[in-house]
């Protein structure tokens, strides 16, 4: 990391090869430091084969409502293909893979030992938990264009860890660690969204706190999966036609964040029963952990 004149710190990304799932917890997800993995993705079949032309070859009619407008993919396809800053074609994101295209579920590797400790995958009687959870920890498809960014600057929400992964196309990302967030101006109602949604062209005269802000910056490549954890604040552009992957985690290395988001805004009532709900759920999930690593 690197001391600005302001005082804030920009950190620093590492992007490195052969990390075990077990140096990774132990060094990057438990103390939370971001990290590009540049070969996590080398034997996913999606690598090399998912490219705009694939999916508009297959699927040109098949829609998707985006911008307040529905679009065949096709159609997008051939806007993405023609995006620029100047005139950036819509974004096609947070789509559930398994949902929308579950024909290529079996070109995505859902069992990578990077995401082997995740609670949110796990049995749930309770259905509100069981449903949010799963849907939360889906993995999820982004298409788009060059100029085409992520419209807000946020951490992703409950506090759980991210998994990005890049399959075609180059994105540029910033990212902010959570002694930042005093300079990000989270909203009130929404505190993993920051009021600065458009980081490269903020109103310093309403967020002037802002210029104090140093990101990360650097460019994610076709292959590499960037590793975002809990509280971290990130935001990206697409520098060519992109395609890529998401998917969150929860563990032992931030479930008790996650249970304290999951149950601030209940009754007292409810926020009782469903904090003793989530601690008897980590401990469950922690022993069965500890089972599978005696085994």
């Amino acid at each position: 990391m690197t001391q600005s004149s302001t005082g804030a710190t920009a950190p620093t990304v590492e992007k490195r090869a052969n990390v075990s799932p077990q140096e990774f917890f132990r060094d990057y997800m438990l103390p939370r430091r971001p990290l590009v993995l540049t070969d996590m993705l080398s034997k996913w079949p999606a690598l090399g084969k998912w490219t705009p032309e694939f999916f508009a070859e297959r699927w040109p009619d098949k829609t998707f409502e985006m911008d307040g407008k529905t679009w065949k993919l096709g159609e997008f396809i051939s806007a993405v293909l023609a995006s620029d800053p100047a005139n950036p074609a819509p974004y096609l994101r947070n789509q559930v893979l398994r949902e929308h295209f579950p024909e290529l579920w079996e070109d995505v590797r859902p069992d990578n030992p990077y995401f082997g400790r995740n609670w949110m995958q796990r049995a749930f009687r309770n259905a509100v938990f069981r449903e949010l959870f799963h849907r939360g920890s889906a993995i999820e498809l982004y298409i788009g264009g060059n100029g085409r960014g992520f419209p807000v600057l946020h951490w992703d929400g409950y506090h759980t860890h991210a998994f990005l992964m890049q399959f075609h196309g180059r994105k540029e990302f910033f990212v902010y660690g959570p002694d930042q967030t005093k300079f990000l101006y989270p909203r009130e109602d929404c505190p993993n969204i920051s009021l600065c949604a458009d980081i490269k062209n903020v109103d310093l005269e309403k967020y002037p706190l802002f210029a104090k802000a140093k990101p990360a910056v650097f460019v994610l490549e076709p292959g590499e999966t960037l590793f975002i954890p809990s509280g971290w604040w990130h935001t990206t552009q697409m520098l060519s036609p992109s395609i890529s992957l998401s998917t969150n985690i929860g563990n032992s290395s931030n479930w008790a964040d996650m249970r304290r988001d999951l149950v601030s805004s209940s009754s007292t009532l409810n926020r009782i029963k469903a904090t003793a709900y989530l601690t008897l759920k980590g401990w469950l999930c922690a022993a069965e952990d500890a089972l599978n690593w005696m085994m």
